[in-house]
Formats: C-alpha cells, structure tokens, sequence
C-alpha cells in the first residue's frame, strides 16, 4: 500500500495512485503536534489528539511506499505537510540509536536517531513544488531533510523531484 501525504488543493492525480491507497490531505483542520510524548508512552503508535491524522504513525506501519507532494517554504515543506509528518512520530521510539553513515565525502560520521519500534524499511518519494527555478542551497536543504526524515523512518535512500507546478505531475 502507498501512502500520499500531500498538499494539493484539488486531491492528489488518478495516475499517482492506485486503490487501495492511502491518501492523506495537509489541508483541513488539524491539530498540531504539541510534543507531549504521548504517542510514545499513553498510546503507542497513537497521537492522543484524536483528530483526523492521529493515526500516522499506523499509517506508516503499514505502507510499502510514502509519496510527499508538497509546496516548498525557505528550503523545506510547507508547515502543514511538515505536521503530517510531526504527528508520525508514534512509528518511532522514544529512545534514541547512534549510526555511522557517510557524509557528502564518504567519511563516516556519527548521527542520532531515533531508535525504530517496527523492523520495516519503504521507499520514499517527495515531489516538491512551487518555484520557476529552485536554488542549488534550497535543493540540498531540502534533500537533506527528506533524507534524515528517510533515515529516521529506516527508508530506503529517498528520491526527489522538483518541479514548477502541480499540474506537472500528470505527465
């Protein structure tokens, strides 16, 4: 099962998705994450705000693939993106594990992440949009942090796609 979490205003498009799929929209009333930590001690796997997206994390538990479209901000997602993976928290675990992974060199350099709660690994997808032409420090920004998001999730290496306009992704 993929899971699309987007911000499209008009729904994600029929060729991106099969069914079966879970389609997961930034937009709309939401709560955000308020960091109670919750989802890690009360109800695993659950946010306790119990509003449309406070089963993220099961969400995650149970796709094979994530597709993120989301509108780019100052070299990240867009904040209401950003939050549907900040109420995903509860796939992970409180604790925290120290990898050694290379840098932009090779060299291999210590990292902390969060240690995982479910021994899966999918792929992951963003297509960002929202500029004529993305700045080379805006792309590595924000290929950066869909790899630490890939990381911590125990993703596979993730791929990204920049483009213009939503409406490309029909192609």
């Amino acid at each position: 099962m993929k899971l699309v979490l987007h911000d499209l205003p008009h729904g994600v498009p029929e060729n991106m998705v099969n069914d079966g799929d879970r389609i997961v929209s930034a937009t709309g009333p939401k709560a955000p994450c308020v960091g109670c930590f919750g989802c890690w001690l009360k109800t695993p796997s659950s946010c306790v705000l119990r509003d449309r997206i406070g089963d993220m994390a099961n969400y995650l538990a149970e796709c094979e693939e994530l597709l993120i479209i989301s509108k780019t901000y100052i070299g990240g997602l867009a904040p209401d993106t950003k939050n549907l993976l900040d109420r995903s928290i509860g796939y992970l675990l409180p604790f925290m594990r120290t990898l050694k992974l290379p840098d932009e060199n090779g060299k291999l350099r210590k990292e902390q992440h969060h240690a995982l709660r479910y021994k899966k690994s999918f792929r992951i997808t963003l297509v960002a949009y929202g500029k004529e032409a993305f700045e080379e420090e805006e792309k590595k920004s924000i290929i950066a942090y869909i790899r630490a998001v890939s990381i911590n999730f125990n993703g596979q290496e993730p791929a990204v796609h920049f483009v213009k306009e939503p409406e490309e992704l029909l192609l």
